[in-house]
Parts: structure tokens; sequence; C-alpha cells
């Protein structure tokens, strides 16, 4: 299977605003019932959330668990072999500072980049998005600024492009004018196959 990634601008997955993505998410796999790590790091492991989507998942057909990084009891080493022994790992929405801070706090980055390469389906939905690039354009702190990411592909990302306070996205990109800049609404994703970019 080739290496696929799924940035989602925003939405309700409870409300099904995603399904679309959500079913290409899972089709991307080439397996019938495929096992999800959902990571809920950037709601600061919200129970809610966590429940909510392991329902919405396994009724996609999938297996589905979830990684609490800020209240785990497992070692990074743990941690790292249920990532790598996944066929999507999830990244939810919330804050993309408190996501970053638990991805190093566990040494996450090159075991993304290698789950990534041996074709496990990476995605997450806005600060889970922004962190699957080199920056994601984020509200995390007291104004819109650029958080550093993961690096996966490089380039610049925004979320929520709609609002009219992401609208200095494209300012921002001027600065960086090696590095190509990516921009998703709600409800939609840009979705990396290989060297092919779609939109869906």
């Amino acid at each position: 299977m080739s290496r696929t990634l799924v940035a989602i601008g925003g939405g309700s997955f409870q409300k099904k605003e995603t399904i679309l993505i959500d079913s290409y998410i899972v089709e991307r796999t080439g397996k019938r019932n495929p096992n999800v790590i959902f990571i809920p790091a950037a709601s600061k492991d919200d129970q809610g959330y966590s429940k909510r989507f392991k329902q919405y998942y396994r009724s996609l057909g999938c297996n589905v668990e979830s990684i609490r990084l800020w209240h785990t009891k497992l070692d990074y080493r743990c941690i790292q072999e249920q990532i790598l022994q996944a066929d999507i790992i999830y990244f939810g929405g919330g804050n993309t500072n408190l996501l970053m801070q638990a991805i190093f706090n566990f040494q996450l980055q090159e075991t993304l980049r290698k789950a990534y390469d041996q074709g496990i389906v990476i995605c997450g939905l806005s600060a889970g998005a922004n962190i699957l690039f080199t920056y994601g354009y984020s509200d995390s702190g007291d104004e819109m600024k650029l958080v550093k990411g993961c690096n996966l592909v490089e380039g610049l990302f925004c979320p929520h492009y709609q609002k009219a306070e992401r609208k200095g996205f494209d300012e921002i990109c001027k600065m960086y004018p090696n590095l190509k800049y990516y921009s998703c609404e709600d409800n939609y994703a840009i979705c990396f196959e290989e060297n092919n970019v779609k939109k869906i």
C-alpha cells in the first residue's frame, strides 16, 4: 500500500460532516476491518471525545483503540509499538501546542515518519492536521501563529480556512517562499497519495 496522509480542515464527525473523508481514510487501508489508533492529546485526552470517536469509527467497520498520551502508564516504547502495528493513526482536534508537546515527550516524531513510510494511513483534524506539516497555523495562544509540526509533509497548513481570522495565513506564507502552503476549510481534507495531492 502506498503512503497516505489526510489533513482535515475541520468539521464534526458526530454530525457526519466528514463521512466522505472518513470513508476514504478507511478505504485507503485496503482492509475490511482496519485497526485504528486515535490520539486525543490535543484535547488533553478528553474521554468523551475519545468515546464518541470510537463509536463513530466502529460504525465504519474499524477496530478502534485510543492512546491517551497525557494520562497513559505506558512507556514510549510500548506506544511506538502500538502505533507501528496500526492501519490508521488519527490525531484529534484541540490545541496544536499541547499535541506537539505530547508527541515530543514520547519521542514520536521519527515513529510517525516510519509509520507513514511503511504505509500506515496518517490523518488528523484541525490541530491534528497541523502537526503533520512543517508548520501549522494555530490559535493555540493569544494570537494566530505558526507552530512547528512533525514535517511529514514539507509545507505550511491552515485548518478552518473559511474563518475570517485565518486570512492572515496568506501573508505569513509570503515569509516562507521555499515552502508550499495548503489551506483547508471545514468538511474538506487535503489528501496526499505518494506524489499526488487532491482535495475531498
